[in-house]
């Protein structure tokens, strides 16, 4: 999906709304206190690498995907926005990314599948493993690309906090924040977590409820996120 930006938001089209939810609130979450490099994995159309570099203007900012027509989108939502001197797409599988460059984030909205029960369908089974693998591979990758005070920011469903938290201590990197997103007052549907290299941070934990039992916008999630819409929610 394209966007063109005269002032930057991500919110062009309901449609549009709908794909970058998900980024967005990575994006107005994750936070620095002065990031020089972020890296973005599994970028797509590049909506989240626009978030942050709308939120950290001086910072350069890399993003991979190994979708070909993806990128093209991409490629095109960074020419179009004020920061693309400092925004750079690359077509790159991310088990097989090398780079001497250390970031001080590195933000990812991976793919994963909602439904933990295991499936009849093989092809369904191997995709949902191929994501798995691609979440680990990034915690154990992160270690090395991380500078020491960096940080490493993720949204994963709800459900799946302790096993991929429990991951992450295996391969030493550490809790250093987590935001329980509930999609109303009495859903959780996803976690952002940010992890660092320090194992002696102490824990931040936070609620953030998207939509009242009418299905409003909460203030606080209006609040979050009103930079990256284009008009009032």
């Amino acid at each position: 999906m394209r966007f063109e930006f005269k002032e930057f938001s991500i919110e062009q089209s309901r449609s549009a709304l709908k794909v970058g939810t998900d980024a967005m609130i990575l994006g107005a979450i994750s936070e620095h206190k002065n990031p020089q490099r972020i890296l973005d994995i599994g970028t797509g159309t590049g909506v989240l690498s626009l978030v942050m570099a709308q939120k950290y203007p001086n910072a350069k900012i890399e993003a991979l995907d190994i979708d070909a027509e993806s990128l093209l989108d991409c490629a095109q939502n960074f020419k179009n926005s004020p920061w693309n001197d400092n925004l750079d797409c690359k077509k790159i599988n991310f088990n097989r990314f090398e780079t001497s460059n250390n970031f001080d984030l590195i933000i990812s909205n991976p793919p994963f599948y909602e439904n933990a029960l295991k499936s009849e369908n093989s092809r369904t089974n191997r995709a949902k493993h191929e994501d798995d693998q691609l979440i680990e591979n990034i915690f154990i990758k992160s270690t090395e690309l991380l500078h020491s005070e960096g940080l490493l920011w993720l949204i994963l469903p709800y459900s799946s906090f302790d096993k991929w938290n429990k991951f992450a201590k295996e391969q030493e990197l550490f809790l250093v924040k987590n935001y329980s997103i509930f999609a109303k007052p009495d859903r959780p549907k996803r976690s952002v977590l940010a992890f660092g290299l320090d194992g002696k941070i102490e824990v931040r934990n936070f609620d953030l409820i998207l939509r009242d039992e009418s299905g409003n916008y909460s203030e606080e999630y209006k609040l979050l996120t009103r930079d990256f819409h284009s008009k009032e929610l």
